[in-house]
């Protein structure tokens, strides 16, 4: 008897109910429940909501054809196995309880063996509907959720997709025709059953045609995956279409190697943006306004400290620096303003050309207190010079702050020597290098320094937990211009070495 299996006896005969309390007292993980008329019978079912019915016929009214007609007209009851106990034999009798809604009879007297026989019967029966049940339920959520599901086999053929599955990976209609469980209705496998188009496709291959796979170390074990590293897939904003960021769960089924692997394809991309204008922000005022207001208050603090032991020029040159930078502050004050007033993000502004790339440099380290002598910047390709990065100028500004400062924040002294070079990476990419002397990483900090930091920074801070650094930012930034990203500790001695390929706009 399948247990936890609830069933309800009705029958206006307490000798009759008696019988049947002594022929399922053996069963194991069987409760029992005993009413004594129609009416009471109905009023426990809609109670208890038993799993199976046991219902005499010859009772004072309601009788029990009545009775069932009661049971199928009530919705929370209208599905739960009847079995008609009966001693009329006529085949009026039985055609008149299947009517009434009768899934079974039984008739009086009635063998143990066979009630046993027939409630395990039904029992089971009603287990594989109330499975399938569930299941089309299930299906049809995800069938019509708004995340892409995918599945795969351990071969990572892809066995079914929902609707925005094969929008998101462009699958022809023939791919998701199976359940999400990988089998059509005669049990065999999905990418057994499909045909042309649709037979065969590999995730991984599909994905790529469409997305950048991030992070490339991640993906590169697929189909095994590190549990603890967020998986994306990013299509880079062009001028026809928008960008996209798809974080990628992985739901392991038991099994082996040939067990399915569900994927959740859930569309991040509002949460990125959202973060990286953010971000923008807290750059824009970090890096923008602390100058100015440095200068200001230098010059004042001269001027209020010793204003007799300078001279008239002094003054004068202590009061001009003061001015020189509150101009400076009021008009990054308005760009602030400018950035906050637009109804969107800023468009981005035009790539950036690379033959200003050390002069970039150099004034970041300037803006962090980096002496010109720490930072040594190889000079770039001649072949690259008149090359434009699609990086928007601002973004690789605010991209070699960030690397800068990671080196000067973490450096034992806070006195990093830098070493940045440019060089070309295949046609149409250049290979952006930051090494430094400072402290390495742990191999476990290594795999999460990318993950995309609205997911495992601390709220509101702008730090990536546990290590403070802004790596996941630079991430999202060159992520969504269709550039990668490696992290490596040097091996010539301390430090860390920061690579970032960068692809260069189409040439005229």
């Amino acid at each position: 008897m399948a247990t936890n299996c609830t069933i309800l006896a009705i029958d206006d005969s307490k000798s009759a109910l008696e019988i049947i309390r002594g022929v399922l007292a053996t069963q194991e993980g069987v409760t029992l429940l005993l009413a004594h008329s129609g009416v009471e019978g109905l009023a426990v079912a809609r109670e208890r909501l038993p799993d199976i019915i046991l219902l005499d016929v010859v009772m004072p009214p309601p009788d029990g054809y009545q009775t069932c007609r009661a049971i199928r007209a009530d919705p929370t009851l209208a599905e739960v196995p009847v079995l008609m106990v009966t001693s009329l034999e006529d085949r009026a009798s039985r055609l008149e309880g299947l009517a009434a809604g009768a899934d079974d009879f039984i008739s009086k007297p009635f063998d143990a063996d066979e009630l046993v026989a027939r409630i395990q019967s039904i029992a089971r029966l009603n287990r594989y509907r109330r499975l399938h049940a569930e299941r089309a339920k299930f299906e049809w959520v995800i069938q019509n959720a708004d995340d892409a599901y995918v599945a795969v086999d351990g071969l990572d053929t892809i066995l079914y997709a929902n609707r925005q599955a094969r929008l998101c990976l462009g699958l022809p209609e023939a791919v998701g025709t199976a359940g999400i469980n990988g089998t059509g209705g005669d049990g065999t496998t999905a990418g057994k059953t499909e045909t042309g188009a649709g037979r065969g496709i590999k995730f991984l291959k599909q994905a790529v045609a469409h997305f950048s796979l991030q992070p490339e170390e991640a993906w590169a074990a697929w189909p095994a995956h590190p549990a603890e590293t967020p998986l994306y897939l990013v299509r880079p904003e062009s001028e026809s279409s928008p960008g996209q960021w798809l974080q990628a769960t992985v739901f392991d089924q038991p099994g082996g190697a040939g067990a399915t692997r569900l994927l959740q394809l859930r569309d991040v991309t509002q949460a990125m943006t959202n973060h990286r204008d953010m971000w923008t922000f807290q750059s824009m005022i970090s890096h923008k306004l602390r100058t100015p207001l440095s200068g200001i208050l230098f010059s004042l603090d001269l001027l209020a400290a010793d204003n007799a032991g300078l001279s008239r020029d002094e003054c004068a040159q202590m009061t001009r620096m003061a001015k020189e930078n509150a101009q400076r502050l009021y008009e990054q004050i308005e760009d602030v303003l400018g950035y906050l007033e637009r109804p969107s993000a800023p468009a981005p502004d035009q790539g950036f050309v690379l033959d200003s790339f050390t002069a970039l440099v150099l004034q970041a380290g300037r803006g962090l207190s980096i002496r010109r002598a720490d930072v040594s910047v190889e000079r770039v390709p001649e072949e690259l010079a008149r090359r434009t990065l699609t990086l928007p100028a601002r973004s690789l500004e605010w991209v070699l702050l960030e690397l800068l400062e990671n080196a000067q924040k973490f450096h034992p002294h806070n006195a990093p020597r830098l070493e940045i070079g440019l060089c070309a990476y295949g046609a149409d990419a250049v290979l952006l290098t930051v090494a430094d002397d400072g402290r390495g990483l742990t191999p476990a900090q290594l795999t999460q320094v990318w993950a995309p930091y609205f997911q495992v920074e601390k709220a509101h801070t702008f730090e990536v937990e546990g290590m403070g650094l802004g790596l996941a930012r630079i991430a999202t930034t060159v992520w969504g211009v269709g550039g990668s990203c490696r992290i490596a500790n040097r091996t010539d001695g301390p430090g860390m070495v920061v690579e970032l390929v960068l692809p260069l706009a189409p040439t005229a």
